[in-house]
């Protein structure tokens, strides 16, 4: 399953309701700028709390 976000003007974005489980992060710059995509494995989302992913620089 995919879920899609965007950020804001700030450059963040949240996600609300996704399902526990353990994710794969994709993150994709505008494809005008012609960069790879950058994955974060591994990320540990669970009912109830707040997951906090640190910042992807590209």
């Amino acid at each position: 399953e995919e879920i899609s976000a965007y950020t804001n003007s700030s450059g963040t974005f949240v996600l609300s309701g996704v399902p526990a489980g353990t994710y794969t992060l994709t993150y994709e710059a505008d494809v005008n700028l012609n960069i790879p995509p950058v994955e974060v494995n591994g990320v540990e989302v669970s009912v109830g709390s707040m997951t906090t992913v640190e910042t992807v620089v590209f």
